[in-house]
């Protein structure tokens, strides 16, 4: 905070789907990168912080690197500042093999896996092709089927799902009680993330600021899902879009309007716009 009593943003990281990108819209729009640019050239940094991979984000930032010079992707397992990989963290090739065995009982499900590769692969969904594999938002670039396991450094691994051919509870359970070691969270409808137990990306968070040489009060943090309440608790600012689930709305500290209105894009050139004048932007001082 400033003598004035305003609060120096120095960082804002915001989730993807459903935050930054409303649902339905096939690319993050040019207001929304302007946006990012407005906040830039205030002086404040900008990262995505999603569950996807580089190279889904290169596809839907219309391959504006300057919008992804900084990033937090696979949920905090790949972190990456002024265009260089700064942190990664990759899953034991055993346990993926695992994992893809016991799915394969379960109709309609496949664990995904992602690297530098546009198309990603997909382990044990047999024949079957979910309505996730028809849906282009979801897999923009296609995706590639495959039986066994592919060895290579994987920090992104997740689950497509179908529940009218599974029972999502009952995988989900029996996932988690074989593997201990693992926490699958729903984070979209018939999806399911997979990340080590206790990471989040508020761990993500953490490790930038260190790198940055940042406080968590210079930071400043959007989402609307159940896989940002845990940056949500660590941020000192959070914002939530009106859309939110209601765990991260009650954890917000900051509420702004739907990301179907592209409100995270305003919000963002009210920062900067603030920052300018260092005085508090208007959905600050809501709070």
């Amino acid at each position: 905070m400033t003598k004035q009593g305003v609060y120096v943003i120095k960082l804002v990281l915001s989730d993807l789907d459903n935050t930054l990108l409303p649902f339905g819209e096939p690319v993050v729009c040019e207001q929304t990168l302007q946006a990012i640019r407005e906040l830039r050239s205030a002086g404040i940094r900008f990262a995505p912080a999603t569950g996807r991979p580089l190279n889904d984000l290169q596809y839907f930032f219309k391959h504006d690197l300057s919008a992804l010079d900084c990033a937090l992707m696979c949920n905090g397992l790949l972190l990456r500042i002024d265009g260089k990989t700064v942190f990664e963290r990759c899953f034991d090739h055993e346990d993926l093999v695992r994992i893809a065995k016991l799915v394969e009982k379960y109709p309609g499900v496949g664990l995904l896996l992602s690297d530098e590769d546009p198309q990603p692969w997909i382990i044990g969904i047999g024949d079957v092709v979910n309505w996730q594999m028809q849906h282009e938002q979801v897999f923009p670039h296609g995706y590639r089927v495959v039986n066994e396991v592919p060895r290579f450094a994987c920090n992104k691994a997740a689950l497509t799902c179908d529940a009218s051919l599974a029972d999502l509870q009952a995988l989900h359970q029996e996932l988690s009680e074989t593997f201990p070691q693992f926490e699958f969270f729903n984070s979209y409808t018939d999806w399911f993330d997979v990340s080590p137990a206790g990471w989040t990306k508020a761990d993500g968070i953490k490790i930038l600021a260190s790198k940055l040489g940042l406080s968590l009060d210079e930071i400043m943090v959007f989402g609307d899902g159940v896989n940002d309440i845990e940056m949500f608790d660590a941020a000192v600012h959070s914002v939530a879009v009106h859309n939110s689930v209601s765990e991260v709305h009650a954890r917000a500290r900051y509420h702004i309007g739907a990301a179907a209105d592209h409100s995270v894009a305003a919000a963002f050139c009210e920062l900067a716009d603030a920052a300018r004048d260092q005085r508090l932007p208007a959905f600050m001082q809501s709070a």
